[in-house]
């Protein structure tokens, strides 16, 4: 693997990695209003949510986030 598909990889991974998060605050915000914050699913993505959280604060740690 090239240097320059190592970066399109990452870039990738990481575009993903953000689409996820924001997909989860989105059903996390959906889930509360609906008072289902006791529910399994709220649960897994509220572990997942913290999960990207964690990767994306490495990205910004290291200086590979875009914000």
């Amino acid at each position: 693997m090239t240097d320059q598909e190592k970066l399109a990889a990452y870039e990738s991974m990481r575009a993903e990695v953000e689409s996820r998060y924001a997909a989860l605050l989105t059903t996390l915000e959906r889930l509360k209003a609906e008072g289902k914050t006791k529910t399994v699913t709220y649960r897994e993505d509220l572990g997942w949510k913290q999960y990207y959280r964690a990767i994306l604060q490495l990205y910004q740690k290291y200086g590979l986030s875009q914000t």
